[in-house]
């Protein structure tokens, strides 16, 4: 349950860092959660067997991105939108 805490969550911090960051986007993170969540689907078509691990571990993500999100809206409303969305690091396309 531990390494579950630890893995997931991470969208609200990534989409605020790195290259395409975006600050003052509210629920910015749970937007990236969500877009991320799309690479189950990948990675079923891929190897079946993994979606019993990148499921838990997606819904898991999702709600503390969610929570996290939530505890950073003050910052968000009150920081200017820097115009930037991150993009899924998922880049595959059914196209």
């Amino acid at each position: 349950m531990l390494y579950v805490c630890i893995l997931t969550g991470c969208s609200s911090i990534a989409s605020r860092v790195g290259s395409g960051y975006q600050v003052g986007q509210p629920y910015g993170g749970l937007d990236y959660a969500v877009d991320n969540a799309d690479c189950n689907v990948y990675a079923l078509l891929a190897f079946p067997p993994i979606i019993i691990v990148t499921i838990p571990l997606s819904v898991a993500d999702i709600v503390t991105s969610a929570a996290l999100d939530t505890a950073l809206l003050p910052f968000d409303l009150i920081l200017e939108d820097n115009g930037n969305n991150k993009t899924s690091f998922c880049r595959m396309s059914w196209r």
